[in-house]
């Protein structure tokens, strides 16, 4: 039965296993939500320059107006690096996911070579077990023909 300790032990184990657990689901959720933020402002920052190149291009005099002019510059630019912080946070996403992938991966070759030990052992076992078999083996028969030698022998004698 195990002892208070081993008790203790178990549970802290638990907890600081399902606390690592709940950090990295959050972190993943945390890091989902800004990738569809900046995906939804992405998408309003297009609606917007939509817009403006609308207006833009159903301007019937002259040249555009300096305001719209500034105001199309800013929104590309503004799209520009959403996509660059975009394209970050996916980044950080898919080496997260490999991460967690790789480490899946460590942990079965590291479960399938604990097993293949395992049956090398149990077959160097089988093994010697077998050759103490066939020693024993050896030695009763040795010891059978030296018992049935003195009975011919005691037989012959009499």
């Amino acid at each position: 039965m195990p002892n208070w300790d081993e008790i203790k032990k178990s549970i802290g184990k638990f907890a600081d296993k399902t606390a690592s657990k709940t950090r990295e689901l959050t972190d993943t959720a945390s890091l989902k939500i800004k990738i569809a933020n900046k995906e939804s402002e992405r998408d309003l920052e297009y609606k917007r320059l939509g817009r403006l190149a609308y207006i833009r291009l159903r301007q019937t005099e002259g040249a555009p107006s300096e305001e719209l002019a500034e105001k199309i510059s800013d929104s590309l630019e503004k799209l520009d690096n959403i996509h660059k912080e975009l394209s970050e946070l996916q980044a950080t996403d898919k080496a997260r996911r490999d991460a967690k992938e790789a480490e899946k991966k460590a942990r079965e070759d590291e479960k399938a070579e604990a097993e293949k030990k395992m049956k090398e052992n149990a077959e160097a076992l089988d093994l010697s077990v077998m050759e103490q078999f066939n020693d024993a083996r050896k030695v009763a028969d040795d010891e059978y023909e030296k018992a049935k030698q003195a009975a011919e022998d005691t037989k012959g004698e009499n």
